[in-house]
């Protein structure tokens, strides 16, 4: 998105950039917002960007924006390396909410302002909090049920996108690979899978 200033840390969310981007991005109208606290999330899992929680005091006028958002920065960088490695993933997240996300087949959270700036490689991402929602954890065992319930998801999201003629003309998603390899993954897979599934019946 032109003409959202991209902040540098989380200390640059301020009540007037806030005000500035929702405005920008079409979703004030009138009035004002005013940033309450921004609380750090995330820092002990070795996230690739700085994630905060932004609480909000709304004017009247403002209509009907939460009390609270969720705001994507990049991360401190390393080294060049790093840093050009990541960009290439900001600027893809950033085209994935702009042209993908309200449409994409399965729930993503709503996203009020998506700016990228390459040079130097810097972007934010405003979107909504699922302060309320419960998330799964890959480091630990999954239950039949929430495994079920990704899968799930995922056959929305590819059914949503098989052989769509759009994804050629979005030159910004990388190639997935090897097909060929990957079907060969699948089949030699199979066997493990279904031994560690046996057990599971599906609820009714």
């Amino acid at each position: 998105m032109r003409g959202v200033r991209v902040p540098e840390s989380p200390n640059g969310v301020t009540s007037e950039w806030l005000t500035e981007a929702l405005r920008s991005a079409g979703h004030l109208d009138r009035g004002a917002v005013v940033v309450s606290d921004v609380q750090p999330i995330g820092s002990e899992s070795g996230f690739a960007s700085r994630v905060a929680r932004i609480h909000l005091a709304i004017d009247e006028p403002a209509g009907s924006l939460p009390s609270s958002m969720i705001v994507k920065l990049p991360a401190i960088s390393r080294d060049n390396t790093w840093s050009r490695l990541i960009a290439e993933r900001y600027a893809r997240e950033c085209s994935f909410y702009s042209l993908v996300g309200p449409d994409v087949g399965v729930r993503t959270p709503f996203c009020y302002v998506a700016a990228y700036e390459p040079e130097p490689p810097r972007f934010v991402l405003l979107l909504e909090d699922l302060a309320g929602a419960r998330f799964g954890d890959s480091a630990h065992t999954w239950s039949s049920r929430d495994a079920e319930l990704v899968v799930d998801a995922l056959a929305g999201l590819h059914a949503r996108w098989w052989n769509s003629p759009q994804l050629d003309l979005w030159t910004w998603i990388p190639p997935y690979g090897d097909v060929a390899a990957q079907l060969e993954k699948l089949r030699d897979r199979r066997g493990v899978f279904l031994e560690r599934t046996a057990g599971w019946q599906r609820p009714a």
